[in-house]
């Protein structure tokens, strides 16, 4: 049995974890996506670190099942895991595309603005925009939490298919999530239009109410969402779905 390493990956055959040049690997993999061109084929990865073929992709695999990486068909990027420890995931235009618009949220509102994605069954907290009330909410940048469990989460999960939704908690009991219950509560979001909400439920008793960012067409961008959470009265709740409604929409045409 391989002795697992540097937060669960392991080696590839033949090189053991406390191996320097495993480390090293590790690091050129990861230096890899560097620079401006950070959305990366297999192969690119082989040109620029001349590693073996072999041992990149068992590498980049591992990488991406822990999170470090995400996979989008062919190509890799920095993942969410990344982002926890001070990095932006890969996720600059959208970070740069959502800031001023949680900025004219948190003034307009009073309210905790965030922006999050889905990251596997988990919510991943890219920005948090709240002035001196900031620390009240117990979020961080670069946060995790499980995604049925948050406002943020249900949002995006609402507009994935059904046998999306079930595939994503396939085999995953250590959530605790019962589908039958998620589904009813992801089905209660498409008919509010997409608007997600939590009364009184989180850390501190705070409500909360989150909005996915969508395209024309319903389809998710960048599993995205935005949120405005605080202590409020829920029943104030609806009245902050305009102002996000065109939030969204706003990072969504910026983001082209």
């Amino acid at each position: 049995m391989h002795t697992e390493d540097l937060a669960g990956i392991r080696p590839p055959a033949g090189i053991h974890a406390g191996d320097p040049s495993y480390a090293a690997r590790l690091t050129l993999i990861l230096g890899a996506f560097e620079g401006p061109s950070s959305h990366l084929r297999a192969e690119d990865v082989v040109a620029r670190t001349r590693l073996p073929r072999s041992t990149t992709h068992r590498i980049l695999e591992q990488l991406a099942q822990l999170h470090w990486l995400t996979r989008t068909g062919r190509l890799y990027r920095l993942g969410c895991r990344a982002l926890e420890l001070g990095g932006s995931g890969g996720r600059d235009d959208l970070r740069a595309a959502a800031a001023p618009h949680l900025h004219d949220l948190n003034m307009a509102t009073k309210l905790i603005a965030h922006l999050a994605v889905l990251e596997g069954t988990d919510v991943v907290y890219l920005d948090k925009v709240g002035g001196r009330c900031a620390p009240m909410i117990r979020t961080r940048v670069g946060g995790r939490a499980p995604a049925h469990q948050t406002p943020e989460g249900r949002a995006v999960l609402a507009t994935l298919p059904i046998e999306k939704v079930d595939a994503l908690y396939a085999g995953r009991n250590d959530h605790g999530v019962d589908l039958g219950v998620l589904h009813e509560e992801l089905f209660t979001i498409r008919r509010r239009n997409g608007m997600s909400l939590m009364f009184g439920h989180l850390e501190h008793r705070e409500s909360a109410v989150s909005v996915a960012v969508r395209d024309d067409d319903g389809e998710p961008v960048s599993m995205a969402c935005v949120s405005l959470r605080g202590h409020v009265d829920p029943a104030r709740l609806n009245s902050l779905t305009p102002a996000l409604t065109v939030a969204v929409r706003r990072i969504r045409d910026a983001l082209g």
